[in-house]
C-alpha cells in the first residue's frame, strides 16, 4: 500500500472516533502521551492545558508518525525476561540482545554494549531505508506491468490487423499457393503465441514480485509500529533477515518492440509475401460512401446531429438554435425549436436529449413535450463541454474546472455518480487542450477529439480504461501536410470503428477502435462540403450535417444520409 493511501485511511479513521476529554465525536488531532488519551482542539487549549503539569506534558499531531516511536522513558522500564528483577539497561551488539546487569555479567562480559535507544535509533533507521527500498521497488513494478499491458494491447490488435492481411491475399491467389499461406500463417502464430507468452509471463512475475514487495513492506511496517520493545528488537532481526533471504527478485524477460508485419506480394507463389518486421504497417483499405438522401434544414451550420426511431435532433450551437424535425421530401419539418446556448448534446435511452448549456448541471429535454428540466447529471465548480452516452448508458461529459482552468474528461454512471476521471497523464501533464468532442467503443477505450481554439486545430486522443494515452491522430502526411487536422465531429461504426470529420478538407476518416488510420475520403469528390457533424442511424445508414462556407450567410445547411462499407 503506497504512503499516501495508509496516511489517507489514517485520517478517514480519526473522524470517527470521540474526544477522550469532552466524549464528543469531532476531529481529533492529538494525543497526550503521558495521559495516553486523544483529543480534540478545544479540550487542548481549554482543558488539558489547565492541568498541573500538562504544559510539560509531551502533545503530538495523530496523524504523524513520530509519535508511535519509543519515549526515552520506554527503555527504562522493560522487564528481563532471563532475570524478572532486573530490568534490560543495555543492548548486546555482539549477541543482538537486551541484556540486564546480570546478563551482563554471566554471559556478555567483554561484548560491545550500546544505549538501548542508541541501538533503537539504528535499528527504526534502516528499516525504515529497507522500507523506501520497498516502496521503490513496487513504484517500478507498477509502472513495468503499465508498459507490458499496453505491448498486449497493442500487439493483439496489430496481430488481428496481420492475420486478415494474410487470409485476404490468400484468397486472391490459385490453390497452389494454400500450403504457402498455411506456412506463413503458422510462423505469425508461432511469433504471435511466443510475444504473447512472454508478456503473460512477464505481468505474472511483475505481479509475483509486487505480492513479495508488499508483504516485506507489510512485515517492516508492522516492526515499526509495535508497542513493545522486546518485541520489537526480535521481530526487527527476524525481519532484517528474512529481507536479506528475499534477494531473489524475479527478473521480466524482452518483449519485442516491433511487431510482425505481412507485406504482400505479387499473385504467384515465390511471391505470396513475407512476414516482415516494420513499425509502419497500416496500409490503406478502401471505402464505399454513397448517398442515400439529402435534406436541407434551415440552419447556418448542422453542429450537432442525433437520430431518433422516426426524428432528428438538429443543432446550429453558433446560433444558439435546437430543433427536433421529420423529413417531409428533401427537406425537414421543425415539429419544435428552442433557443439557448448549446455546448454539447446526447441523447439517452428514453430518446431524451442531454444538453450542456454552460451550467454545471447537464438540462434535460423531453422528447414528447419539449420540457426543460435540470438532469441528474452534475459536476460542481466544471463548466462541460462536450457529452457521450455509452451504449452502457454511461454518460462522458468533457469540459474545465471553473477554479482551475484545467480540461479533463469525466465519467458517470446511470445514476449521476462519478466514476472516472481523465485529465493528466503519466507524467502529469494535461491530457487535453479542449475536449470538444467524445465517443467510445465496444473494447472499452475511450475517443476524445482535442481541440485547440487558438489554431483551430487538433487531434483524436484514444485513451485506454486505466486512461493512459494509446494513441494520438493528427492527421496522415498523405492525406493534407498543409492544412492540418480540424476535428469537428466523430462517432463508432457499427463494426466499432471510427469515423471522424474534418470540416475544412472536406474528408472523412475511418480509425481503428485503437485509434489507427484505417482510410479517408474526401466528401465532396461526391459534392459533400464541410461535413461538420455525424451520426449512425439504428439500421446503420450514415448521417452526415454539414457547414457553410467562410463568409458565406447562407441558412441552408445540407444533411446527407449514406450507406458506407468499412473495410
Amino acid at each position: 500500500m503506497a504512503q499516501s493511501a495508509v496516511d489517507g485511511n489514517c485520517e478517514e479513521l480519526t473522524k470517527h472516533i470521540k474526544c477522550e476529554f469532552c466524549d464528543i465525536k469531532k476531529v481529533v488531532k492529538w494525543k497526550c502521551l503521558d495521559f495516553g488519551l486523544i483529543i480534540c482542539d478545544d479540550c487542548k487549549e481549554k482543558i488539558h492545558r489547565k492541568i498541573k503539569r500538562g504544559k510539560d506534558h509531551k502533545i503530538v499531531n495523530i496523524h504523524e508518525k513520530e509519535h508511535l516511536q519509543f519515549t526515552e522513558s520506554d527503555f527504562l522500564n522493560i522487564q528481563c525476561k532471563e532475570h524478572s528483577e532486573q530490568l534490560y539497561c543495555l543492548f548486546c551488539k555482539t549477541c543482538g540482545n537486551l541484556v540486564c546487569p546480570r546478563c551482563i555479567v554471566k554471559c556478555h562480559k567483554g561484548h560491545e554494549l550500546i544505549e538501548i535507544n542508541e541501538m533503537y535509533n539504528t535499528e527504526i533507521n534502516r528499516l525504515k531505508n529497507g522500507q523506501s527500498i520497498r516502496q521503490n521497488d513496487i513504484t517500478k513494478a507498477v509502472s513495468q506491468m503499465h508498459t507490458e499491458k499496453k505491448k498486449q494491447i497493442s500487439e493483439n490488435s496489430i496481430y488481428c490487423k496481420v492475420h486478415k492481411d494474410i487470409n485476404t491475399q490468400e484468397k486472391s491467389l490459385i490453390n497452389t499457393v494454400k500450403e504457402y499461406a498455411k506456412q506463413c500463417r503458422n510462423k505469425l502464430d508461432k511469433s504471435h503465441a511466443e510475444t504473447s507468452r512472454n508478456i503473460e509471463g512477464n505481468i505474472n512475475t511483475i505481479s509475483r514480485n509486487m505480492k513479495q514487495f508488499e508483504a516485506n513492506y507489510k512485515e517492516l511496517e508492522n516492526c515499526i509500529n509495535t508497542s513493545d520493545v522486546a518485541e520489537f528488537f526480535q521481530n526487527a532481526g527476524e525481519t532484517s533477515t528474512k529481507m536479506q533471504e528475499d534477494t531473489c527478485i524475479e527478473k521480466i524477460k524482452p518483449t519485442f518492440d516491433v511487431l510482425t508485419n505481412f507485406i504482400p506480394g505479387e499473385m504467384s507463389v515465390l511471391h505470396f509475401g513475407e512476414l516482415k518486421s516494420n513499425v509502419n504497417w497500416f496500409e490503406y483499405p478502401t471505402v464505399d460512401l454513397k448517398i442515400k438522401n439529402e435534406y436541407q434544414t434551415e440552419l447556418c451550420r448542422v453542429g450537432y446531429l442525433f437520430s431518433c426511431s422516426d426524428s432528428l435532433w438538429i443543432a446550429d450551437n453558433k446560433y444558439k438554435i435546437l430543433q427536433k424535425v421529420i423529413p417531409e421530401g428533401n427537406k425537414l419539418k421543425a415539429l419544435f425549436q428552442c433557443h439557448f446556448p448549446i455546448h454539447g448534446i446526447a441523447v439517452i435511452a428514453s430518446n431524451n436529449l442531454l444538453l450542456a448549456t454552460g451550467k454545471s448541471t447537464l438540462q434535460q429535454i423531453c422528447c414528447i413535450t419539449g420540457k426543460l428540466t435540470d438532469s441528474i447529471y452534475q459536476v460542481q465548480g466544471f463548466v462541460p463541454f462536450s457529452i457521450h452516452v455509452t451504449s452502457k448508458d454511461k454518460v462522458i461529459i468533457g469540459g474545465k474546472s471553473k477554479k482551475t482552468g484545467r480540461k479533463s474528461v469525466i465519467v458517470m454512471n446511470v445514476k449521476g455518480h462519478q466514476e472516472t476521471v481523465y485529465e493528466l497523464d503519466q507524467e502529469q501533464q494535461p491530457l487535453f487542450s479542449y475536449p470538444r468532442k467524445i465517443t467510445d467503443t465496444r473494447n472499452g477505450n475511450i475517443h476524445v477529439i482535442d481541440f485547440n481554439p487558438s489554431g483551430f486545430r487538433g487531434s483524436v486522443v484514444t485513451l485506454g480504461s486505466e486512461g493512459n494515452i494509446i494513441e494520438r491522430y493528427k492527421e496522415d502526411p498523405k492525406i493534407n501536410a498543409k492544412l492540418g487536422l480540424k476535428p469537428v465531429a466523430l462517432v463508432t461504426t457499427p463494426k466499432d470503428n471510427i469515423v471522424l470529420a474534418d470540416v475544412d478538407t472536406h474528408t472523412i476518416h475511418l480509425l481503428s477502435n485503437y485509434g489507427h488510420l484505417l482510410t479517408y475520403f474526401h466528401t465532396n469528390e461526391i459534392g459533400i462540403l464541410y461535413p461538420y457533424s455525424l451520426d449512425f442511424t439504428s439500421s446503420g445508414e450514415l448521417n452526415i450535417g454539414c457547414g457553410r462556407p467562410p463568409g458565406s450567410d447562407t441558412k441552408k445547411a445540407m444533411i446527407y444520409k449514406m450507406t458506407i462499407s468499412e473495410c
